[in-house]
């Protein structure tokens, strides 16, 4: 089954009127992009994750795009190793990671420190009303 919403889809494959699997596509230019998928437990010996995949690609293929893209996958993970049954095109992808911003003055931003020093019941209760006031 596919729901769709303009450039967006949620594919879903049913076992016995139960959904099996799912995964969203987003199409963007001439591609349909494959962030999120996944199938539950129950129904993996039933190889959904293999429906789903066709039928996503089937998708990509009735819209005329040049390219569905699998999404991104650490080498060797199991995720890696099932897109690789499909003999996809690997494209390596850089990583990056940011340190934050030490430019800024100390009273700019909310230090992650005092947070820490929190008991953690406390933490909990006041992070949900104080972030409800950080636009990130």
């Amino acid at each position: 089954m596919l729901f769709r919403s303009g450039r967006a889809f949620i594919c879903v494959v049913y076992h016995r009127g139960m959904p099996a699997a799912a995964g969203f596509v987003f199409r963007f230019k001439n591609r349909l992009v494959n962030p999120w998928a996944s199938s539950l437990r129950e129904f993996r010996s039933l190889n959904t994750n293999m429906l789903l995949y066709w039928q996503m690609i089937r998708l990509a293929c009735s819209l005329n795009l040049d390219i569905f893209d699998m999404g991104r996958s650490s080498k060797g993970a199991p995720t890696f190793r099932f897109k690789q049954q499909w003999g996809p095109k690997q494209t390596p992808l850089s990583w990056y990671t940011w340190a934050g911003d030490r430019t800024r003055p100390p009273g700019e931003t909310l230090s992650i420190t005092p947070w820490q020093r929190l008991p953690l019941w406390s933490a909990n209760l006041a992070g949900p009303l104080v972030r409800k006031h950080i636009s990130l």
